[in-house]
């Protein structure tokens, strides 16, 4: 039983799934291959937010054959119960995948900028706020029903549990405020370097991913103040899934790029030198098509008078250097030589006749 919506919802989930996977494996190959390293914490830390990455998506894909996109008067209480049993559960996995992502980010800088010391003091304090979020928020998400197995009680569930829209805008709101406090913090520090501009502009915005994580936390925000939040669970369940992990899949993108540089270069380096010996290979084919360069062309009675050999010997128009060079290399020039032989047949009263030779 998947709707329309839930359709969508896979094809997104699979595409974004896919690049955090890749992005993921591209950053492991290029520490041990390309530029070999030891893994460092946010290597681990990055690891961990996969692993919380691949139970959401599984969350996800259980709501979706649950009827995620339908109409919640659509739906039996069972698959009713079963969306309330998913969401519970991804606020674990949710909350440990945006945090370890954050965190992530923010050992990262800690490798790349060692010697601002403000910046890193900063860093940690950051470090400590986003430690701080896990065991505030996930004990207040699961109080909000008393027992939480009344959240999917039919008769429990009305009476036993707090509006589920306050938790949610007290954690988007946090994590707002993190966000924009780690995309923001490096660019100081950059600007500051003695770089050029547009070194300066590509450097930011390899550090400014996380913009679109800021983007899709405005947007549940404003989604989740609205006075109608919540009225329709199942069907507003599609919104919040894609909001939910377009959040930790930018978050794992923007942590996972900016570590490609090494692999980037290479790549740039090795598709250069591919294009040039292309291009090499390709003029070498056209020169052997083409006739000797520097070679006379002898005419209709270019034989008989030594002035004429500059008017009868030719070139082809971009010759333009005395020397002829090559495409190799090879200078070629030209020699004249004049030898005397007995002539048959010929007007010259001498019996001789002038022949000239151009090599």
């Amino acid at each position: 039983m998947i709707s329309a919506l839930g359709r969508d919802l896979i094809i997104l989930t699979t595409i974004f799934t896919l690049l955090s996977l890749v992005s993921f494996a591209l950053r492991i190959y290029t520490l041990l291959v390309v530029r070999p390293r030891k893994f460092r914490v946010d290597d681990y830390i990055i690891t961990f937010c996969i692993v919380c990455m691949i139970g959401v998506v599984g969350a996800v894909c259980a709501g979706i054959h649950h009827g995620i996109g339908y109409h919640t008067d659509q739906l039996e209480w069972s698959d009713i119960a079963s969306l309330i049993k998913m969401q519970t559960s991804t606020l674990f996995t949710w909350t440990l995948a945006t945090c370890s992502c954050k965190l992530a980010i923010l050992f990262m800088y800690l490798e790349i900028f060692r010697t601002d010391r403000l910046f890193r003091i900063a860093v940690w304090i950051l470090i400590a706020l986003t430690l701080c979020y896990p065991p505030v928020f996930i004990p207040y998400f699961m109080t909000q029903c008393s027992p939480p197995s009344a959240a999917w009680d039919q008769v429990l569930s009305q009476t036993n549990c707090r509006p589920l829209k306050q938790q949610e805008l007290a954690s988007v709101a946090v994590h707002l405020g993190l966000d924009t406090a780690i995309v923001a913090a490096p660019l100081p520090v950059i600007w500051g370097l003695e770089m050029s501009w547009d070194k300066k502009i590509r450097v930011s915005g390899v550090f400014s991913l996380g913009v679109g994580v800021i983007a899709i936390m405005i947007w549940r925000l404003i989604y989740t103040a609205r006075p109608d939040h919540g009225s329709d669970m199942a069907y507003e369940l599609f919104t919040v899934s894609v909001q939910g992990q377009m959040e930790i899949w930018l978050g794992i993108l923007a942590a996972n790029i900016p570590t490609l540089g090494p692999l980037a270069s290479r790549t740039v380096k090795t598709l250069s030198t591919m294009y040039a010996s292309a291009s090499s290979s390709r003029k070498q084919g056209q020169s052997e098509l083409e006739p000797p360069r520097g070679v006379a062309l002898r005419t209709f009675g270019s034989s008989g008078n030594p002035d004429r050999l500059t008017r009868d010997n030719f070139y082809r128009l971009e010759d333009d250097s005395p020397e002829h060079e090559s495409q190799e290399g090879i200078v070629m020039s030209r020699e004249t030589r004049v030898s005397s032989e007995p002539a048959r047949n010929l007007s010259t009263p001498e019996g001789y006749s002038a022949h000239v030779q151009t090599v």
